[in-house]
């Protein structure tokens, strides 16, 4: 399912179940930058469309992306302390995140 929602300067494309922003990606090569902001992006599995994609972008073109920060919990206090292994997992998750 998808629905194009018009709007003065330009669309919103709501999709379920597909891939509703293929048609920016195909335009990935004519940006002068791109704006990414999600919830959630795929990390784990370097060959995500989204993620192949950006990196076929030149290096000139600005990539900026805006995210969920991946793990956040709101368990990172325990018996009134800071959990430090809650804290750590989340460490690695956001420095693998910034690598990929």
């Amino acid at each position: 399912m998808k629905k194009t929602i018009s709007d003065v300067n330009g669309n919103v494309v709501l999709s379920y179940k597909e891939n509703g922003y293929q048609a920016v990606v195909d335009d990935f090569i004519n940006a002068r930058f791109i704006n990414i902001v999600t919830y959630n992006i795929n990390t784990f599995e370097k060959n995500t469309d989204l993620i192949k994609e950006l990196r076929k972008v030149t290096s000139s073109t600005p990539i900026n992306l805006i995210l969920n920060i991946p793990s956040r919990s709101e368990d990172y206090y325990k018996n009134g302390k800071i959990d430090q292994t809650a804290v750590n997992n989340v460490k690695v998750r956001i420095k693998y995140t910034l690598e990929v």
